[in-house]
């Protein structure tokens, strides 16, 4: 593996977890008690423009 490619995977696994930490941060307080739309809508946006940079770059690697 060259080092290309080991920091695209890098960067998509940071971009991962920015995904994940907005989906706690913002969504699941919405499950539970707090019903703010905006902030679900928020969290739910940035989640998956994350995600989906994630796997655009996994994608570009190959």
């Amino acid at each position: 593996m060259n080092i290309y490619n080991a920091r695209i995977n890098r960067i998509s696994e940071i971009c991962m977890d920015i995904g994940q930490v907005c989906l706690g941060s913002m969504v699941f307080p919405f499950l539970m008690n707090n019903f703010d739309i905006i902030k679900m809508l928020t969290g739910l946006v940035i989640t998956i423009g994350f995600w989906i940079i994630s796997v655009l770059l996994v994608k570009s690697k190959k």
